[in-house]
């Protein structure tokens, strides 16, 4: 019973799901399975095209559509077709007009119906259907040919966006370009295919509009003696353009040049060499260079820019190098000279630059070595010095030890030398006082004498005055 509930709950929210799938989700559905499971594609296209997503229902007519016979699968897929037709899905309506005018998809042919269904897009400005009906009236297809009508309905094609057919006009409307109104029609139509996104057209155009309005510029001939006039190929006169026409063709030159196509690019670079200088023209030649089915001078020129003022810069040389390769490559011979040349001086600057880096790494090498050399005769001095300091220090330690035993010894001899001192001063107490007792007597004796020595002159002094 659990069981049963539970099945009946998830497949109740797998319908809500479902139920509440959008028509875009549901078209983007059939997508994801139109080449692994076309039945499953078919239903979810069935609930988008339901949801008037129109090219749902188309991708519905192509899946049910099968061969030419009548069958209810290609009924239901003109079904199909007829209600993305309804939707104002292009495809469809040509596609219900094409099986009624070629008699194909389960149907027979009538062109009538056919011309009914093309003028009926041709209203609703679809080009594709335009076309068909100026292709009727052009080919006289289950009418009277009618070229007026053709021209009339392959305007309106072209008009609508059909470059096809804007691209065929063009080159219907060059056979009379000598006319103004030939002419005028040339520019139209190219034109509108070149904004259409037909690139070719738009170079095509700008030649056009060049050819038409440039001043061609005569070039002497000049032959060396001896040489046959008739060898002599004749340079292509080269146009010169207003500035009016340059601002006229520069932006359909443009467009084809973002096209790659190496013409268009090349005009382009003669133009911005021509106002702004080599530096913003060498883009141009570069990509004129680059594009498919170039020829050698865009090359060329964009080589010789490159490796101008160089001297040994590689980069800029080899870039030059690989230029000159792709002119070469297309015959041009003074290409070939500037390769040859170029590789020769690449190659010498590369072995300068080894050379030169071997010199350094030797230098660097030295360097390290001396280097080292210093730090192992400076680590030797600080090892030397700490050596003699440590010396020093043990001499140092020693004297005081020594100093220290000898403290002792010499304050026995210092007492010894104090008592000596003391009876050497007592000894010369004693001689002082002898000397003085000495002195004493010395004096006196001196002093009897000199009494004597008065008397005795008293006594003469006497005899003299008794004399």
């Amino acid at each position: 019973m659990r069981k049963f509930s539970f099945l009946l709950i998830f497949l109740s929210a797998f319908l809500v799901l479902s139920c509440s799938t959008s028509p875009k989700e549901s078209f983007e559905l059939g997508q994801k399975f139109s080449q692994e499971n076309k039945e499953k594609a078919k239903e979810y296209y069935v609930k988008a095209c339901e949801g008037n997503i129109a090219e749902a229902c188309f991708n519905l007519g192509e899946l049910y559509r099968s061969g030419n016979d009548v069958s209810n699968e290609n009924e239901t897929a003109r079904k199909f077709f007829s209600k993305s037709c309804d939707l104002s899905y292009e495809k469809g309506c040509l596609t219900i007009a094409d099986m009624w005018h070629t008699g194909t998809g389960g149907v027979f042919q009538d062109r009538s119906t056919a011309r009914d269904l093309y003028s009926s897009m041709c209203d609703k400005k679809m080009a594709t259907g335009c076309a068909a009906l100026g292709e009727i009236y052009a080919k006289g297809e289950g009418t009277a040919a009618d070229v007026k009508k053709a021209a009339e309905y392959y305007d309106f094609a072209c008009s609508y966006g059909d470059h096809e057919i804007c691209r065929k006009l063009a080159v219907t409307w060059k056979k009379a370009i000598d006319t103004e109104d030939g002419y005028n029609k040339v520019v139209t139509y190219s034109t509108i295919a070149c904004n259409n996104g037909a690139a070719d057209m738009c170079w095509d155009l700008a030649q056009t509009i060049i050819n038409k309005e440039s001043t061609p510029v005569e070039i002497e001939e000049s032959y060396d003696e001896g040489e046959d006039e008739e060898t002599v190929k004749t340079p292509a006169p080269q146009p010169t353009l207003s500035e009016e026409t340059v601002k006229k063709v520069e932006p359909f030159i443009l467009k084809a040049c973002e096209a790659n196509i190496s013409e268009a690019c090349f005009k382009e670079a003669v133009i911005k060499e021509s106002k702004d200088g080599i530096a913003v023209a060498s883009e141009y030649y570069k990509k004129a260079c680059d594009a498919e089915n170039s020829t050698a001078k865009g090359c060329f020129i964009y080589a010789s820019f490159v490796i101008k003022d160089v001297d040994k810069n590689l980069e800029p040389l080899k870039k030059g190098a690989e230029y000159f390769d792709k002119a070469c490559s297309k015959g041009d011979e003074e290409s070939c000279t500037q390769l040859y040349n170029l590789k020769e001086k690449i190659l010498k600057i590369e072995q300068d630059a080894r050379d030169e880096a071997k010199f350094l790494e030797e230098q660097k090498r030295l360097e390290a070595e001396e280097k080292a050399k210093a730090e192992a005769e400076a680590a030797k001095a600080e090892e030397e010095s700490v050596k003699e300091n440590d010396d020093m220090e043990e001499d140092d330690e020693a004297e005081e030890t020594e100093e220290k035993v000898e403290e002792p010894v010499q304050e026995d001899k210092k007492e010894d030398t104090v008592e000596e001192d003391n009876e050497t001063e007592e000894d010369s107490f004693e001689n002082t006082d002898e000397k003085e007792k000495a002195k004493d007597e010395f004096e006196e004796d001196s002093f009897e004498d000199d009494s004597k020595d008065n008397t005795e002159e008293d006594s003469f002094g006497d005899d003299e005055e008794e004399f």
